[in-house]
């Protein structure tokens, strides 16, 4: 997973989050609509440790494996990602 942060550029507070699974390394469609879904449950299930490690904008999480990733997997990755890139607030 790759995660990337475009600095908000109003006065919001809020977080926006964004998926996606590149057609290149995942050509089936219907598994990179179910990457998708895994990747938006862990954000949704980690949301509060984003909202405490991160600051407030728009993010972009990317999906850079090849094949299709247990939840498990995809939602450890997601917790180790956000804990190296944390922020002190």
């Amino acid at each position: 997973l790759s995660l990337h942060y475009l600095y908000k550029t109003s006065q919001t507070n809020s977080y926006f989050f964004g998926v996606s699974v590149s057609k290149r390394n995942v050509v089936s469609a219907v598994k990179r609509n179910r990457i998708k879904r895994q990747m938006r449950s862990a954000l949704r299930n980690n949301k509060i440790l984003a909202k405490g490690l991160l600051p407030p904008g728009f993010y972009m999480l990317l999906f850079k494996g090849k094949d299709q990733e247990p939840y498990a997997t995809i939602a450890d990755d997601l917790v180790q990602l956000l804990e190296k890139i944390s922020v002190k607030k």
